[in-house]
């Protein structure tokens, strides 16, 4: 019972600090978000579509989210992410070309 209350606890206080982080840096993240998608939408502008940039840096914003430092993690994340899709999206195009 002890295991599974501590565990329990432990658990809220992860999710404490997640929504505490969320909050400190709500507006600020937002609009960095903004900003990351606009200079990675044209930086990829060639290979990966605006939709999929915005995609990927939601879900590196979530990652960052998970931090103390969510703001300064964010934007090598975000480019991380559009990397990892653009290299995605390559490989399927090199796949459907040799089919």
């Amino acid at each position: 019972m002890i295991t599974s209350t501590t565990s329990f606890l432990r658990s809220q206080h992860i999710t404490t600090e997640y929504t505490a982080s969320s909050a400190r840096y709500g507006n600020e993240l937002r609009e960095l978000e903004e900003l990351l998608s606009g200079r990675l939408s044209a930086e990829w502008r060639h290979t990966v579509p605006a939709v999929l940039v915005r995609r990927a840096v939601r879900e590196a914003s979530e990652i960052a989210r998970s931090t103390d430092f969510a703001p300064l993690f964010l934007p090598e994340l975000a480019a991380e992410q559009v990397r990892r899709v653009s290299t995605a999206l390559e490989e399927t195009s090199s796949y459907v070309e040799a089919a």
